[in-house]
């Protein structure tokens, strides 16, 4: 399956969310290959963290850029049980080239008013994507919630009136421990063992569990 990470607007954590798909499918036994199109190379970055710390990286980081994201990973689908493109956060031909050839876009979302105004221009992108790409479908759900309590289900409930998305019953919260964890190119799951640490996990898998599942 190719599924894509992204959205409209930039700093949802889609990087985060990308890489943990990565390793996490990567466990499960999967060939996996991801692909960071992004100029900021933040999900390559982790992948060569990884493997200074001498960590374990069963999957395969590469770079793509613009036409070639569509005709590269259309060669190399046949190689991997399952592709990941971490693409830009916003409307982009980068965006545009991961849409026509993925399987699944998953879109984080932060908790606001402007990010959820952004997602009715996402879905035009996604219907012009079906026009050519009729199996891609779309997923959004609530990333970096404050983990205090905040309530977002007015926000969850508008996302889900937006023709084309569907927004899964599951969001993450806005935990010190994804960042901490990215930046040593880690997972959460591989962090030592605390109480923030096994909720991070326990909300990561959920995700996970949800686009793998469908």
């Amino acid at each position: 399956m190719i599924v894509t990470v992204s959205g409209i607007k930039s700093a949802t954590g889609k990087t985060t969310i990308a890489v943990h798909l990565a390793v996490l499918r990567a466990y499960q036994n999967h060939n996996v290959l991801l692909i960071d199109t992004c100029n900021q190379t933040a999900a390559e970055f982790s992948n060569k963290r990884r493997i200074a710390l001498k960590t374990d990286t069963n999957y395969i980081t590469i770079q793509l850029q613009d036409i070639s994201i569509r005709m590269e990973t259309l060669k190399l689908q046949q190689f991997f049980d399952d592709i990941i493109i971490d693409s830009d956060g916003r409307d982009t031909n980068n965006l545009r080239a991961a849409l026509s050839v993925s399987d699944q876009l998953v879109v984080p979302f932060l908790p606001t008013n402007c990010d959820v105004w952004s997602m009715d221009k996402l879905a035009t992108l996604v219907d012009e994507a079906q026009g050519f790409n009729e199996k891609l479908k779309a997923i959004a759900f609530a990333n970096r919630v404050d983990v205090n309590g905040q309530d977002t289900e007015e926000l969850q409930k508008a996302v889900s009136n937006i023709p084309l998305l569907t927004v899964i019953p599951y969001q993450l919260g806005d935990r010190k421990i994804f960042r901490a964890a990215l930046d040593l190119g880690l997972t959460v799951s591989e962090m030592p063992r605390s109480e923030e640490q096994q909720i991070a996990t326990e909300e990561i898998q959920q995700l996970y569990r949800t686009i793998y599942s469908s």
